[in-house]
């Protein structure tokens, strides 16, 4: 799957599970395991960061590719691959995850609804124009 880690402060590069860049460039910029271990020498990963930058970051190898390949949403590759530790006996999630984002209301919802169907997208997500 990957690595949870450490986000170095104020960090503004690339990120994204597509992106991928080799382990030393990561290790280079100033990202740890969290665990305290070293990243491995070789391989590449991508930086995922599903809630932002004042998140957990992980970075996710092809292993997690092949866990979205079967469903295409970050949110569930990454608890599979976090429950697939957690079976092994490895820790699970460490860095908090951040909890002052209030989310959208139920109004905000609709509002971001309606705009996407002004723009042409339907509300299961599909182009309509």
């Amino acid at each position: 799957m990957g690595y949870e880690v450490h986000l170095p402060e104020h960090y503004a590069g690339p990120s994204g599970r597509t992106r991928k860049e080799a382990m030393a460039s990561w290790a280079a910029r100033g990202f740890t395991r969290i665990d305290g271990q070293q990243l491995p020498s070789g391989g590449s990963a991508g930086l995922l960061l599903p809630a932002g930058p004042a998140g957990p970051a992980f970075l996710v190898t092809r292993n997690f590719d092949a866990i979205y390949s079967y469903n295409a949403a970050e949110s569930y590759a990454l608890a599979i691959a976090l429950l697939s530790d957690r079976l092994r006996g490895r820790h699970g999630l460490v860095a908090a995850w951040p909890t002052k984002d209030p989310g959208l209301s139920r109004a905000d919802r609709r509002e971001v609804q309606a705009l996407l169907m002004r723009r042409g997208y339907d509300l299961d997500g599909k182009r309509t124009a």
